[in-house]
């Protein structure tokens, strides 16, 4: 019995002993866990960190900034600058030797046409009608000069003998007096349009082809009429063709006072500089409305939560939270507007992470 109680106060001992070595080695480890070793020439030395958070900042800059516009359209002919081209008689079309989208040179040849029947016939008996008249007025001339005829006579001859030239006269400027003839080119220029085909019989003055000059271009943009408030033209437009060298600006030239029936936008028509873009080519237009001078920053900069939106700057190497109004939005940046300080640098990278007054470390880009 005694041997038991013996054993008993052995065993109670041994885990009063245990109890206490693992008590203390919970409090060595909570202690150790408020420090941060750092190692340097003379060993570990404890010491506490405070949290710095790593960022990247940038500058507030002034820019010219407005509500933008972004559209597509496309390079057509300037309708003020094409012409329509056909011949003043009537015939029939022979050999088209031109495409539609074609370039030409001044001179060169783009159609035959063979001058119909009829109009050969009309020069025919303009002709056989001067020399009559020709003949008649000599006659009375002759006559007049022994008596034999009036001044009136001889006067109704004269008029008649003028009336027979003039009407020869019209027909040479209609072009009657060839059986066949060309359509050349009166300035370089591309082909917008070809109206009809080879053999085709066709009336006086027909349009037969549509050609415009290599500099009388414009590129139509549709826009959504719910956003076209305040185009006017002269406004400045940025224009990009979607190639390496397809980046240029043009002017507004006309703004559509009414829907297109096809797309159901309002069309706006822009110069085109000489040599940009090729005639079809898509562009992508963007207009600025209402340009004017802010500060921006990109948009990662601002940040916005119940409050409103905001960002930080960072002044001694600590952030500081600055409340902020966005304004107009173009590319990439945005303008803001509040009581920041124009020359402390803006957070743009690692300021989800901030608190005010939080230390940082960055640098700029």
């Amino acid at each position: 019995m005694r041997y038991l109680k013996t054993e008993n106060r052995q065993s109670g001992l041994r885990a009063v002993v245990a109890g206490g070595l693992v008590l203390t080695t919970l409090v060595l480890l909570s202690g150790l866990s408020q420090q941060v070793f750092a190692d340097d020439d003379d060993g570990p030395v404890a010491s506490t960190v405070p949290a710095v958070a790593a960022v990247q900042t940038t500058r507030l800059v002034q820019r010219r900034v407005g509500s933008t516009i972004d559209t597509w359209g496309s390079v057509t002919a300037d309708a003020r600058a094409s012409q329509n081209l056909g011949f003043a008689v009537a015939g029939e079309v022979g050999q088209i030797k031109v495409v539609q989208g074609q370039s030409v040179h001044r001179g060169e040849c783009m159609l035959t046409y063979k001058t119909a029947p009829e109009v050969t016939q009309s020069w025919r008996q303009a002709g056989q009608a001067l020399q009559f008249a020709e003949g008649e007025q000599k006659r009375t001339a002759s006559l007049a000069a022994t008596g034999l005829a009036t001044a009136s006579q001889l006067a109704a001859a004269d008029r008649a003998l003028q009336d027979a030239r003039q009407a020869m006269a019209a027909l040479r400027r209609q072009g009657a007096d060839v059986a066949s003839g060309r359509l050349c080119a009166p300035f370089d220029g591309w082909v917008q349009q070809v109206l009809v085909s080879s053999g085709q019989r066709v009336a006086a003055n027909t349009s037969l082809l549509v050609l415009a000059p290599q500099t009388g271009r414009v590129v139509q943009l549709a826009v959504d009429p719910s956003a076209a408030t305040g185009l006017r033209p002269g406004m400045r437009v940025s224009l990009d063709g979607m190639t390496e060298s397809g980046q240029t600006t043009g002017k507004v030239l006309q703004v559509a006072s009414a829907i297109n029936p096809q797309t159901r936008m309002l069309d706006v028509m822009v110069s085109c500089p000489a040599g940009s873009f090729l005639p079809g080519q898509m562009v992508h237009g963007r207009l600025v409305l209402d340009p004017h001078s802010a500060w921006v920053v990109p948009r990662s900069a601002v940040l916005s939560d119940a409050d409103g939106s905001y960002l930080f700057q960072v002044e001694h190497g600590h952030a500081h939270r600055v409340a902020v109004r966005v304004g107009d939005a173009m590319d990439n940046i945005l303008e803001v507007s509040g009581r920041f300080d124009v020359q402390a640098p803006v957070v743009v990278s690692g300021n989800y992470e901030l608190d005010e007054g939080m230390a940082v470390r960055g640098e700029g880009r």
